[in-house]
């Protein structure tokens, strides 16, 4: 369980300092990196749902929180800034660190 545990650990640190670096590049460079980011985990998310019922099996929606906010994020995000921007940011923080840090203290039954 400790293996688990500091996985999550160094993910966690990681996506953090990756997050600093991408706050402190110029603006237009951010912004493009942004979109990128949110296309890639928008069509990756479509997919995980979208292909399992085009391979026959049985169709899942996304009702939880941090699965909704999976695909709300990155809409937010390529839509461009604005008033939905700190919605994107809840959104994301809330999914992402209550999932990190469910992990790090409760790995192995997750």
């Amino acid at each position: 369980m400790f293996g688990l545990n500091a996985v999550a650990l160094i993910w966690f640190g990681s996506i953090h300092r990756i997050a600093a670096w991408i706050c402190k590049v110029p603006a237009g460079t951010r912004d493009i990196i942004l979109r990128v980011l949110g296309l890639v985990l928008l069509t990756g998310n479509g997919l995980i749902y979208a292909l399992p019922p085009l391979m026959g099996q049985s169709l899942r929606l996304p009702v939880e929180f941090s699965a909704v906010s999976y695909f709300i994020v990155p809409l937010f995000i390529l839509a461009g800034r604005g008033k939905t921007g700190s919605w994107a940011a809840y959104s994301g923080l809330m999914a992402g660190f209550f999932y990190f840090l469910a992990m790090i203290l409760r790995g192995e039954i997750l």
